[in-house]
């Protein structure tokens, strides 16, 4: 019932001249930081923002959007995936990037069933963040692989 009442109210949006308003919101989820010195206090701060239910059971991908010393001042999940393998659509995420107004973010990515030590595909992927991000002005300040036995920062060993 309610899918046919949400299309009828499709039907009238579409049938109209003019153009809805689309809008942004923002949701405060309270996650206590500190000043962060460092990849081994930022892994910890990231851990805290994956859903602790399904850590261990698929892959999410998280974005963290730093201020211009490096701090935190928002994330978001961008997505979540498999067991495996989780898929990033690199024009999603930059567009949210663009529309919140950041100018530096780190990315992060969790192993469920492996270890913090990135595939050849995650390396791949965080190469071409780079590069889209440094098109767009936008700086990819670190990425991270997280699992239950650690993490692993791509700054930390010369990847990026």
């Amino acid at each position: 019932m309610k899918f046919k009442k949400r299309l009828k109210q499709l039907d009238k949006i579409l049938a109209l001249d003019t153009v809805p308003e689309v809008s942004i919101g923002y949701k405060v989820t309270p996650i206590t930081k500190k000043n962060i010195d460092g990849s081994k206090q930022m892994g910890k701060f990231i851990r805290k923002l994956f859903d602790k239910r399904s850590f261990n059971l698929r892959e999410e991908f998280v974005v963290v959007i730093l201020d211009n010393e490096h701090q935190p001042f928002g994330y978001f999940s961008h997505s979540l995936g498999r067991m495996e393998s989780v898929n990033v659509d690199n024009r999603l995420l930059f567009q949210k990037l663009l529309v919140l107004g950041a100018a530096k973010f780190i990315v992060a990515h969790n192993h469920p069933v492996a270890g913090p030590q990135p595939s050849e595909a995650d390396a791949n992927l965080t190469v071409s963040l780079k590069h889209q991000a440094e098109f767009l002005d936008l700086e990819l300040v670190d990425a991270f692989v997280l699992s239950r036995n650690g993490y692993f920062s791509f700054v930390d060993y010369g990847m990026i």
